[in-house]
């Protein structure tokens, strides 16, 4: 039980880290996009 645990919650920052760094990706092309113009 408790390893489970352990594993869900370290899935669920794994999952946050990709959401955090998809977002800054996304931020940076949107900042670079709008420098261009």
């Amino acid at each position: 039980m408790i390893l489970s645990l352990s594993v869900q919650s370290f899935i669920k920052k794994d999952i946050n880290k990709k959401i955090t760094l998809t977002g800054s990706t996304n931020n940076e092309s949107v900042t670079m996009f709008r420098n261009k113009k």
